[in-house]
């Protein structure tokens, strides 16, 4: 989310990852072992609205900030993302950020934001925010790994002064294709090299989680091979995609605390005109069992052309939970729904009526995402 080897087959990439994922996987289950007693009553509508991250126009005292505080405190949604328009000045970003969580109850909110350096940031100059501000993940790299802590812990304290508690990063990937205007173009990928990818992508995470603050690697997976943004379409990463994009995802799925599924076409990956958004072979089959994740996955905006173009909203919401994902971003920016939070509930509740989804599907969605917020504390009774 960016507001903010070829014609490889199935067989031999899950072969190819799985010693990786045998290595990394213990470390990811170790992180998912303490659940958290907050909401234990929850209600079908409830456990489904924590699955909603939303977006919305406006900064405090907006209509907006008022409807995403009254879904947060009906329990419709489960956390919200900001962008430029919701952060016009560093007090007003606060007492915003204070309202949204004092809304939540009794989970905490998700305040999630897309704060990777460079051309992604969220804080722009002259609102009041810290100077200087972050460097993109190419200039990062480019450090020594001290200064990187530096930087990262330096955003990482910002972020968390301002009252969030989510960064939508770091971005693992690899930057293959120069003619990319969403990754390398906009030196979003900390490089070619996996193994430097990873180095820096761990120094990001463990900066943020140094000052309490949860992370989310992208883009499942991986999404520096195409040229084309899924933004505006939906890239078929195909015939450009190789083994090695995996490496980053596979050794930090034990220590970051969600993964971004991209909206990325590989036939033997997701299937054939399936993103792996909405894939249970990339999800399920990939991402948590050959690579040992057990943290939520949340998907890239739902609102974008990749999506939009090939799916109904309805239709993506269901596909998207067949497919494994617990968390579901509507940026509400280009394609805004003021209804989404009670249409997801309605799609969801209905597809659970009808026998097509399993209550215990929405289960294992709550739970994974039930164990993350108690990290970030139960908030009280209602």
């Amino acid at each position: 989310m960016f507001r903010g080897s070829p014609h490889v087959h199935r067989r031999g990439v899950i072969a190819g990852v799985a010693g990786l994922a045998a290595t990394w996987a213990a470390g990811s289950r170790a992180r998912a072992d303490s659940p958290s007693q907050c909401d234990d009553n929850a209600t079908l509508e409830r456990r489904i609205g924590q699955m909603v991250i939303i977006g919305f126009r406006g900064d405090e005292g907006s209509p907006g900030a008022a409807a995403a505080s009254g879904w947060l405190r009906r329990g419709q949604v489960g956390g919200v993302v900001l962008f430029q328009d919701n952060l016009t000045s560093r007090e007003g970003a606060k007492r915003l950020t204070t309202a949204l969580r004092d809304a939540a109850r009794p989970l905490p909110a998700f305040i999630c934001i897309d704060q990777e350096g460079g051309a992604v940031a969220r804080l722009r100059r002259g609102r009041g925010f810290n100077e200087p501000l972050l460097p993109s993940a190419q200039s990062i790299a480019a450090m020594s790994i001290e200064d990187a802590a530096h930087w990262y812990e330096r955003s990482a304290g910002e972020l968390k002064d301002l009252g969030f508690n989510v960064d939508l990063g770091p971005v693992v990937d690899l930057s293959l294709n120069h003619d990319s205007r969403i990754i390398s173009g906009l030196g979003r990928s900390f490089g070619a090299d996996p193994e430097t990818v990873t180095r820096f992508a761990r120094i990001f995470i463990r900066s943020f989680h140094k000052l309490g603050m949860l992370t989310a690697i992208k883009h499942f997976p991986g999404h520096g091979s195409t040229p084309f943004d899924s933004h505006s379409r939906l890239p078929d990463i195909t015939g450009s995609w190789s083994e090695k994009e995996l490496i980053p995802f596979s050794k930090l799925t034990g220590e970051t605390d969600m993964v971004m599924a991209g909206h990325l076409v590989h036939a033997q990956l997701t299937g054939p005109g399936t993103p792996a958004s909405l894939s249970a072979l990339a999800i399920v089959g990939l991402l948590r069992d050959k690579l040992g994740f057990t943290g939520p996955v949340i998907t890239d905006d739902m609102q974008m052309e990749a999506i939009g173009d090939h799916y109904g909203a309805d239709e993506s919401i269901v596909l998207g939970i067949e497919g494994g994902a617990d968390l579901f971003i509507f940026t509400n920016l280009d394609h805004p729904d003021a209804e989404m939070p009670e249409r997801f509930i309605r799609v969801v509740r209905g597809a659970v009526e009808s026998g097509r989804i399993a209550p215990s599907r929405i289960d294992e969605s709550f739970e994974r995402i039930r164990r993350l917020k108690a990290r970030l504390g139960c908030v009280g009774g209602e």
